[in-house]
């Protein structure tokens, strides 16, 4: 299923926002489709094995797959589709197991699906809560098996062996696909990821303007290419390096500033070129958070033609009123 198939299910109204986000919701409907097909397949063989409850329980489960990626269409709610989806997978294999009392051992391959499908839409925590769950239900069933407990659906161990191996094989081709379903859109989030970097270092790097990026010390950590520095030419050097000393105590002020605004504007002030010219900037400072660190963005404005005009101005205005 192409990338397009997958948005299909993704209207623009009801599409996540986030790039990660959108990943997990692809997936969901992506897992969807394959537990339609891998459902319908077990209904199959099972069927041509005798294996009616199981054959059922695949039938039923395929069904409520199917019916998931038109209520995400619909509603746009696929983490609760994504929830149903591990749900109703480990419901069934469960319903199976038990049924059989575990000796219908593809039933409890499933299991582990479940839990993958709940990791790669839903989160790692989810992923762990599924995981303990088939912890719990397993030991269940290895300890109801070895205190001898009767089996309300018998089934032959010549045919128990034949749908071990059949199980075995399917589950293989299952969890490959899903991997590789999460593999192929990660690599694309990946590629729109380094075209939207590309993009916008293009904006920075040719624009008028210099951007910088500081940690909490005022240390610069990256910069553009502005204001005759090459790009990251700035990097490693004091916030404070180049601007006039009657210039840092207005800079600190901002600084002090975002510990209460988002973002503050100061300015203008003086640049000290290493020819020795002076040039007037103004900047907009925000303060924001990258991990567990807090940092600095810094876009300035070379403002040198206007702040000399309006000198000039100033200067003009004073002759005339002489």
């Amino acid at each position: 299923m192409t990338n397009a198939r997958l948005l299909s299910f993704l209207p623009e109204g009801v599409r996540p926002a986030g790039r990660d986000e959108l990943r997990r919701a692809q997936l969901t409907i992506a897992a969807c489709w394959l537990s339609v097909v891998i459902a319908g397949f077990s209904a199959l063989m099972q069927g041509i094995a005798g294996v009616r409850v199981s054959a059922l329980a695949c039938l039923v489960s395929g069904a409520v797959s199917a019916v998931l990626p038109f209520y995400v269409r619909r509603t746009g709610r696929w983490r609760r589709a994504a929830a149903a989806l591990a749900a109703q997978i480990w419901i069934g294999t469960v319903a199976v197991a038990a049924l059989t009392a575990g000796t219908l051992i593809p039933a409890l391959y499933y299991l582990v699906f479940a839990a993958a499908v709940a990791t790669i839409t839903l989160g790692l925590r989810a992923g762990l809560a599924v995981g303990f769950a088939n912890l719990l239900v397993t030991s269940a069933f290895y300890a109801l098996h070895a205190a001898g407990a009767s089996v309300p659906v018998a089934v032959p161990p010549e045919a128990a062996l034949r749908a071990a191996i059949r199980g075995g094989l399917l589950f293989n081709l299952t969890v490959t696909a899903l991997l590789a379903a999460y593999e192929w859109l990660r690599r694309a989030s990946a590629r729109d990821n380094e075209e939207t970097e590309r993009r916008f270092r293009a904006l920075a790097d040719y624009g008028p303007d210099l951007i910088v990026e500081m940690d909490a010390t005022g240390r610069i950590l990256d910069s553009n290419a502005a204001f005759g520095a090459r790009r990251g030419q700035m990097a490693g050097r004091l916030a404070t390096e180049g601007i006039h000393p009657d210039d840092h105590s207005a800079l600190r002020d901002a600084a002090r500033s975002l510990q209460t605004q988002a973002s503050v504007r100061v300015g203008p002030m003086r640049w000290i070129e290493r020819t020795g010219e002076t040039r007037w900037f103004e900047s907009s400072l925000t303060r924001f958070k990258a991990g567990s660190e807090w940092r600095l963005l810094a876009v300035s404005r070379d403002v040198t033609p206007r702040v000399t005009l309006e000198a000039q101005l100033r200067q003009s205005q004073k002759m005339q009123a002489v």
